[in-house]
């Protein structure tokens, strides 16, 4: 219960802290570098489970995932149909993780931000 109060507390205080004309959350607080590290380590789905009691966890490869399905979310409820980008979790991550590791010292949220501006292609 100890470890279900502070994962909460944790993920709390990074989701409402505020970034300057981005948003909010892990994607505009964490570098790039973090996100390539964490999908390096698990995969962009993996969940942890904790020995000691069974409880499970979201890993951090999916926590960042995550946040990057939930910009491209958001972008297209501002889109037309023919401008929706559809991506698979697995083809977010592997895009992510291919941008993350060219500009590692850049925020995730550029990462995201590339996705939205390059897919689909030619929409504007």
């Amino acid at each position: 219960m100890k470890k279900t109060l502070l994962s909460i507390c944790l993920f709390a205080g990074m989701t409402t802290a505020n970034a300057q004309g981005i948003g909010q959350g892990l994607g505009a607080h964490y570098k790039c570098k973090s996100m390539v590290e964490a999908l390096d380590m698990r995969a962009h789905n993996a969940m942890w489970k904790d020995p000691s009691d069974g409880e499970v966890f979201a890993t951090m490869s999916l926590a960042y995932t995550s946040w990057v399905q939930g910009f491209i979310s958001a972008t297209n409820l501002h889109r037309p149909q023919t401008g929706q980008i559809r991506l698979s979790p697995e083809r977010v991550a592997e895009w992510m993780h291919r941008y993350c590791s060219q500009n590692p010292n850049q925020e995730i949220y550029m990462g995201a931000k590339n996705i939205v501006e390059s897919l689909p292609e030619g929409y504007h």
